[in-house]
């Protein structure tokens, strides 16, 4: 957000970093340098912080909220090292995701529209924020499933169970359409925030997802 406002009005601010008031000290954040101005860089200097590690969030999960070791380790990988979305998703840590995202992926190999309807439904049930949660969760194994695409001796973080799910998933799907696929389901946690239907969205998910298994 701060990055895009850089970039938007790059050449006020330069005037005002140029010529600061009085007794002025200013901090620039931001998460990708490359949508800020070089003529703003090249006035700065720059701290790279970062990212918390999975072990670090694991830990402090399971001596400030009790989690187990199997539930702090889980959130934290789908955290990807922001310890706010990880507060977020231990809220949410009694869904049970996996299944339900084992069920969903099936139904979408299989090309079965009964059980992606009644998948659905069920989706619709649940609350806007488990809404966010599974998909959040849905795009960490797709993104996940994609690396193992790409070089099937990397080291993912699938859990054991969600392995054979996902190289059945990438066997079914074009390294191309899984890239694409990412990009809707970062949209449909967006919808889902802006009140979408959900019953629709999931729906139109699933038949998409069917789509490129089907055309590879």
């Amino acid at each position: 957000m701060v990055a895009r406002i850089l970039r938007q009005r790059g050449n006020k601010l330069l005037k005002l970093i140029e010529e600061p008031p009085p007794n002025t000290l200013f901090l620039l954040v931001a998460e990708n340098t490359d949508l800020i101005l070089n003529t703003i860089l090249s006035r700065t200097q720059q701290l790279y912080i970062p990212r918390l590690s999975d072990d670090d969030i694991s830990t402090h999960l399971q001596q400030a909220h009790a989690l187990n070791a199997q539930q702090a380790q889980h959130i934290a990988l789908l955290a990807e090292g922001n310890y706010n979305k990880a507060l977020q998703l231990q809220q949410h840590n009694n869904s049970n995701n996996q299944q339900l995202l084992i069920k969903w992926l099936r139904s979408c190999l299989q090309n079965n529209a009964a059980a992606q309807l009644h998948l659905s439904d069920e989706f619709a049930t649940l609350g806007r924020e488990p809404q966010k949660h599974f998909i959040s969760y849905l795009l960490h194994f797709i993104r996940q499933a994609l690396l193992l695409k790409l070089n099937t001796q990397i080291q993912t973080s699938l859990q054991a169970n969600e392995k054979p799910l996902a190289q059945q998933f990438i066997a079914h799907n074009t390294t191309n359409n899984l890239t694409k696929l990412v990009h809707q389901i970062e949209q449909s946690h967006h919808q889902i925030s802006r009140n979408a239907n959900p019953r629709i969205l999931f729906l139109h998910l699933s038949i998409q997802v069917s789509e490129f298994c089907a055309y590879r």
